[in-house]
């Protein structure tokens, strides 16, 4: 009786213990470097560890469907901590599995979201410039799409 307890106890706890924690949701400026995974933690596994990342997004052009894939974005998939390497409009939302020495997996995810500015002017975003101050808007010389004041 003891000993069929202590392998339910067992198996029980290996099953409810298992966490990834990628942490918060990114936002990215164009000309961030982005690692993800740099707020990861693990709980209740045994290392070593084996990771991948996974993405999909797909969108229609016309008629036609673009689809991808983690590697698309990541330069390398089976790390914990990828750079992404190309970039979209849209936020991408990626997916990382680890698979602990006993084959245990456990996952989370998290979205990263690309600051372009076309496309940030939904709300206002607000930045202080002092006097005597300048700034570099992306090698634009005219502020396309802005109303002023600037």
């Amino acid at each position: 009786m003891i000993l069929l307890s202590f392998i339910l106890l067992v198996a029980y706890s290996n099953g409810l213990q298992c966490q990834v924690e990628l942490g918060p949701d990114l936002t990215s400026c164009p000309e961030d470097s982005i690692y993800l995974g740099q707020n990861l933690s693990i709980a209740g596994m045994v290392a070593p560890y084996a990771y991948s990342w996974e993405s999909y997004n797909s969108w229609q052009i016309g008629s036609s469907f673009i689809e991808t894939y983690a590697s698309d974005y990541l330069d390398d998939t089976t790390i914990a901590n990828p750079q992404i390497v190309n970039r979209e409009q849209e936020p991408l939302r990626f997916i990382l599995t680890v698979t602990d020495a006993n084959g245990l997996q456990c996952k989370d995810s998290l979205e990263v979201h690309f600051s372009w500015f076309m496309f940030t002017l939904a709300g206002p975003k607000v930045e202080y410039i002092n006097q005597g101050d300048s700034v570099w808007l992306s090698g634009m010389q005219n502020i396309v799409g802005m109303l002023p004041p600037f």
